[in-house]
């Protein structure tokens, strides 16, 4: 009774501290080089996150109770349960997801190579960013890919990234404290101008739209980064479990956004005008001889990207398997056994993980070397917040129009597509695609109308489409009257056995009543369980 008591002591205080996988090295290297170049624009990308645990915690706790309903195992799969278990649905939010994921594991690949070469005095050649990318991989293969039953909880897992999330604070804890205490022995007069020009940055006037597109897309990607679906609502204990995690989540996001003002100051104050802003918390240490501090930082930052690349990877090649290759798999070796099948699915898996790795590596190397860290991961918000529109609706409404989802969704992400990822390949696609792309073609003022930075123009326009289609096509139905069984019916019985071996998940799978489960329907009859 007591190491049960003990465990789920331990349990409550790791689930609040996992979810702080959100901030990554991107939180841990860029916000201090946001901050001191773009001012209000850091506390976006910690303010949103604060603002749905403040604000919604009601519907955090029904978005976990539905998904336990549902025996999801990731958010495509969810998405797609309440949508009368659509399987191009759900390919199309695994397809998105893994799209949305490059840009950020490019941002994990170039901020440790980074920090590594700035740390150990090489640089940032091609084959230091090589090996950072092969040492991630296989770190992603080894935590995250070691069976390939990975739906239902996994407190193993939440147990590592709490200790991540533990060691990330307190890394940044350590070097907010060294630096206040920098900053104290310097002279007034010298750090007038540099404060003068950080405050410059946190005035009304600063307040742009980029901020307020910048705190809605960190809003949505606490609920629709497959990572963070994958810890706040598959791993949660309960419903309970989020309001339990509320205040300490929001406290984790105060403490780390209070603390990187002193690190920015102390960059702009101490080093050169040309350092680059990202690598402040690096090379502030470095240049007092704090090579200790210094050595801090990059466990830190090493830390977070490790961990948000192992759990993004569970959660996609989770996502890759079921939704995207499962059926080929399924139809392909549907005679082997369920041993078997799950062994191949596994080396599929390990693949998918070191795909993904690769393709972020090369898009990293396409990306212009002054492209800031926060620009790269913002592109990868934008790409997950076109998962929002059907995410809310179905949890706050009920909604259940799959066409309408389904349009919104792929109307959304080609915009998404179109105007954000594909300029973003500077050294290749980008130029290409600005000489025939002018006028109303323009990704950065489609129809001739400019609404903002890229930035804004690009998330304005691919979740404006997004919503439009969506609404559009559901009033229209409406009007027309068309049966809607086929959107209306949940498949709450349907439970493939590739989600897990969680109690709730046999008894889904011994159930097997629904004719309408689109993954019975491509197991073999005799691959499929008894019951």
């Amino acid at each position: 009774m007591d190491r049960r008591g003990l465990s789920q002591r331990l349990g409550r205080i790791a689930y609040p501290l996992s979810l702080a996988v959100y901030c990554s090295s991107w939180t841990f290297f860029g916000g201090v080089g946001t901050a001191a170049t773009r001012g209000w624009d850091y506390l976006a990308i910690y303010l949103g996150p604060a603002l749905v645990f403040l604000l919604a915690p009601k519907f955090l706790a029904r978005l976990v109770r539905l998904a336990r309903e549902e025996g999801s195992s990731s958010i495509s799969d969810f998405i797609s349960a309440r949508y009368g278990r659509s399987r191009g649905t759900a390919a199309i939010v695994a397809g998105t997801a893994l799209l949305a994921s490059v840009p950020y594991i490019a941002l994990q690949l170039r901020s440790v190579t980074l920090s590594f070469g700035a740390i150990a005095g090489v640089g940032s050649s091609a084959e230091v960013g090589t090996f950072v990318a092969l040492l991630l991989a296989v770190f992603a293969i080894l935590f995250g890919a070691r069976r390939y039953e990975v739906a239902g909880r996994n407190p193993g897992v939440v147990a590592a990234i709490a200790a991540e999330s533990l060691i990330k604070l307190l890394c940044f804890i350590v070097l907010g404290v060294v630096t206040v205490a920098l900053l104290v022995d310097v002279p007034a007069e010298t750090l007038a101008a540099p404060l003068s020009r950080l405050e410059s940055g946190f005035t009304w006037r600063a307040l742009t739209s980029d901020f307020w597109v910048r705190t809605v897309l960190s809003a949505l990607a606490i609920l629709c980064l497959p990572r963070q679906f994958y810890v706040g609502v598959i791993e949660a204990r309960g419903p309970d479990a989020v309001a339990r995690a509320r205040w300490p989540f929001i406290a984790y996001m105060v403490v780390i956004s209070l603390l990187v003002l002193p690190l920015a100051l102390a960059g702009m104050t101490l080093l050169p005008s040309d350092a680059e802003p990202d690598l402040y918390v690096l090379a502030v240490p470095l240049q007092q001889g704090e090579n200790l501090v210094a050595l801090i930082a990059f466990i830190g930052g090493f830390s977070a990207a490790t961990a948000m690349v192992v759990v993004e990877t569970i959660a996609l090649s989770t996502m890759a398997t079921n939704d995207l290759l499962a059926p080929l798999l399924l139809r392909r070796h549907g005679e082997a056994g369920e041993g078997e099948l799950g062994r191949r699915m596994l080396r599929v898996r390990r693949v998918i993980i070191a795909a993904i790795v690769a393709v972020a590596l090369l898009y990293g190397r396409s990306l212009g070397a002054d492209l800031p860290l926060a620009s790269i991961g913002l592109i990868a918000f934008a790409g997950v917040a076109q998962f929002a529109p059907a995410l809310i609706a179905t949890v706050g409404w009920n909604f259940a129009n799959h066409t309408a989802a389904r349009a919104g969704l792929i109307g959304g992400v080609i915009v998404w597509i179109y105007c954000l990822l594909l300029p973003s390949i500077g050294e290749s696609i980008g130029p290409m695609l600005a000489q025939f792309t002018r006028g109303w073609l323009d990704p950065d003022a489609l129809l001739g109308w400019r609404i903002g930075s890229p930035l804004v123009n690009g998330t304005v326009w691919s979740l404006g489409v997004n919503v439009a289609l969506m609404a559009g096509l559901h009033v229209r139905e409406r009007h027309r009257g068309t049966p809607r069984s086929t959107t209306s019916r949940r498949s709450a019985n349907c439970g493939c056995w590739l989600r897990g071996s969680s109690a709730t998940a046999r008894r889904r799978r011994s159930a097997w009543r629904r004719p309408t489960c689109v993954r019975r329907s491509m197991v073999p009859p005799h691959a499929r369980p008894s019951g």
